[in-house]
């Protein structure tokens, strides 16, 4: 028997921000699991994520990914703004729980801790961070 490939959630998560208008009216094409740490107020808001952690949520083959989102903007108050949508985005089961051709099937998620204000340590630009497990399987 041929185990299948994980999904690849970092992939999925992207490709459906992306299709999501109220996410990409905010943040455009910042988008993605890299930021520049050079990122000046031009290029804000901008999101980033993170897969921090998995554990097996069913012995078939069905994976919980803790994944962090941060949320990067001009002050305190716009980067709250900003991570409004995508948390509702990532909450929203119906819309989210869809097979990823090629990559892998969400089929649902949860809300973690956040949204949380904790300005970057090192730039000291605003931001909130909202963590969710994504459930996933391959297709």
């Amino acid at each position: 028997m041929v185990q299948p490939l994980p999904p690849d959630v970092e992939a999925m998560v992207l490709d459906y921000l992306e299709a999501v208008t109220a996410v990409t009216d905010v943040f455009a094409t910042r988008i993605g699991t890299e930021l520049d740490s050079k990122v000046d107020a031009a290029g804000l808001p901008a999101l980033r994520f993170t897969l921090v952690s998995t554990i097996d949520a069913t012995p078939r083959r069905l994976t919980g990914y803790l994944i962090q989102f941060e949320a990067w903007a001009a002050t305190k108050p716009a980067a709250f703004d900003a991570i409004a949508p995508v948390s509702a985005a990532m909450l929203d089961d119906e819309a989210i729980s869809v097979a990823y051709p090629g990559l892998g099937v969400i089929t649902g998620t949860e809300a973690g801790v956040g949204p949380r204000p904790i300005s970057d340590p090192d730039t000291g630009t605003p931001r909130y961070l909202h963590d969710v497990r994504v459930y996933a399987r391959p297709e």
